[in-house]
């Protein structure tokens, strides 16, 4: 064995002599709870510095989630939609369909074919106005950001903006 070989063993006997020894299980498990216990106090700090409240969404924040009586009492009945009886709301708003959102109809030859982004513009724009009608603001400004998605996609594909009458 050249200097080479005799070298790289005194670096690394020197290297696993420089490491700390392994913790004992009792140790190991006193260090887990440590950092659980620093996790948490994060987590705390981080909720009143940045007022984060709680959403049922978020699993993390949903142990301290409470609903206050007077917006339960605000909330009206969905009205029912044959296409969506089967599905389970859970407190949330779904927009009602319309036969009258969308007026395309493949089998008439007369009519110019639409793409599947100018209808989907159809449909968001419908549900924007079902929102503004019911007063839901969270639901207006993420269908109006899903509109200003859907109108940047029109315009990278060089569509016209479709009339929603």
């Amino acid at each position: 064995m050249g200097f080479t070989g005799y070298s790289a063993i005194a670096a690394l006997q020197e290297t696993v002599l420089d490491m700390p020894e392994i913790p004992s299980k009792e140790e190991y498990q006193e260090l887990k709870e440590k950092h659980k216990e620093k996790v948490r106090r994060q987590l705390e700090e981080e909720k009143e510095v940045n007022g984060i409240r709680s959403f049922p969404s978020n699993p993390v924040l949903k142990r301290d989630r409470s609903i206050s009586p007077k917006r339960s009492e605000r909330r009206k009945p969905l009205k029912t939609s044959s296409s969506f009886s089967s599905l389970q709301n859970e407190g949330g708003w779904t927009p009602e369909p319309s036969n009258s959102a969308f007026h395309y109809n493949p089998f008439v030859e007369d009519e110019p074919e639409i793409n599947p982004v100018q209808q989907q513009y159809i449909i968001i724009k419908h549900y924007l106005k079902q929102a503004a009608e019911s007063g839901r603001l969270e639901e207006l400004e993420m269908l109006e950001k899903n509109l200003k998605d859907i109108e940047d996609e029109l315009k990278r594909l060089n569509l016209s903006t479709p009339r929603t009458d």
